[in-house]
């Protein structure tokens, strides 16, 4: 029969759909950022927080805590009580029973706070004279300020919390993650992968934990204070200390805790999916997810043919060049930009028209700058342009992660 990349005795160890999805892109008119209509968020009034569907594009009110080099991290929220996006820094936002102090806030004024005693996430801006409503963070970036000539959230957005997500001291993971959990070989040597999809939003308390790695058990996120992880054949060596490893031959996840001396089967099943940073204070400050694999690197050529364009997986656009092409399966892109070039992709009509802007890769600092789209469903028709600049490059890649 016909191959299929997304075979689930062919590939494992990572999520195979989000049900619950959010949709940002920066304004192409400003690169503030837009909630776009349709995106899934979480907001509790009453104690329990509920999906809330946007029904239509929302934006960012103001630019409030961008800076002008981009260095502080924050977090996009939604505010139903008027229908915008709000900041929240993300070293000042906490999940905890009581109340943070004005010294615990960011200039004695701005905070987030997941209350635990009332399982209500709101935010102030007035010293903690008002506590307001909003949803669970639904993305995580550093924005460069607009008004001094900054480029807003282009470049700047880490991570969409598409499935999982961190607030204050805690990770969460949302209704409807489909994931493969690596489990062994079937007896004809193809994969052994169990299946799971998580039914609730779950919250998970990193309080007293290190820097971390994250894995999904099918409910949740695991986290383990473990500083080197491996996906490979072949034994991982040349490291101290604990590892986790998954053996790509035999489709299992292993552990060690002496440099690789002895490796023990984990003791439950698991796939990876990334890095937690914590600050001094104990809350979570980045969130590093696992990138998708290479399509090219698991899957023939005949499976994924966009166009002769896409033969070798990789585009190089030059001078004014468009590309439009309709995609063959759920995938991602990967855009670069070198040496003062823009490249950006986004999903349009057949004709290349109507198109929404999905990433950006901005250079406008001189460095190379490598941005992953969200994820393009089949069937849907994208275009990536070459803003200015000599060459950009994108490339395709599978989904797998998020």
């Amino acid at each position: 029969g016909e191959k299929h990349f997304l075979n689930k005795t062919q590939i494992t160890n990572g999520i195979l759909s989000v049900e619950k999805l959010v949709n940002v892109a920066p304004s192409l008119d400003d690169g503030r950022l837009i909630l776009k209509q349709g995106s899934i968020v979480y907001v509790s009034t009453n104690g329990t927080f509920e999906e809330v569907t946007i029904s239509s594009d929302v934006g960012a009110g103001s630019e409030e805590l961008y800076t002008d080099n981009g260095s502080r991290n924050i977090y996009a929220c939604y505010v139903p009580s008027i229908n915008e996006i709000r900041n929240i820094p993300v070293i000042q936002t906490y999940s905890q029973a009581t109340a943070p102090t004005t010294s615990m806030m960011l200039f004695n004024t701005y905070c987030g706070w997941l209350d635990t005693t009332n399982n209500i996430m709101k935010y102030t801006y007035d010293g903690g004279a008002t506590w307001t409503v909003c949803s669970l963070p639904f993305a995580l970036g550093n924005p460069q300020t607009i008004s001094s000539g900054g480029i807003g959230w282009f470049g700047k957005l880490k991570v969409v919390f598409n499935g999982f997500g961190v607030v204050g001291q805690k990770t969460f993971t949302t209704r409807g993650v489909r994931a493969l959990l690596p489990n062994g070989k079937n007896t004809d040597e193809t994969l052994n992968n169990k299946e799971t999809i998580s039914t609730s939003l779950t919250f998970m308390d990193e309080t007293g934990k290190s820097s971390l790695l994250c894995f999904f058990s099918g409910t949740r996120i695991l986290t383990y204070g473990v500083p080197n992880y491996f996906e490979q054949d072949e034994m991982p060596t040349g490291f101290t200390g604990s590892a986790i490893w998954l053996n790509t031959e035999d489709n299992i996840m292993y552990n060690t805790s002496n440099g690789g001396t002895t490796w023990t089967k984990t003791g439950s099943l698991r796939c990876y999916l990334g890095k937690l940073v914590k600050a001094q204070n104990g809350v979570i400050t980045e969130f590093e997810p696992n990138k998708p694999v290479e399509l090219l690197k698991r899957s023939d050529l005949n499976t994924f043919s966009i166009s002769p364009d896409f033969s070798r997986g990789i585009i190089s656009l030059t001078k004014t060049q468009n590309l439009v092409q309709q995609a063959d399966e759920d995938c991602y892109i990967r855009i670069t930009g070198n040496n003062g070039t823009d490249i950006i992709v986004s999903v349009c009509d057949a004709d290349g028209q109507n198109d929404t802007l999905l990433a950006a890769a901005d250079t406008s600092t001189g460095n190379a700058t490598t941005v992953f789209s969200p994820l393009i469903l089949k069937g849907t028709y994208f275009k990536i342009t070459r803003i200015v600049g000599e060459v950009g490059f994108a490339k395709i890649y599978a989904k797998r992660s998020f």
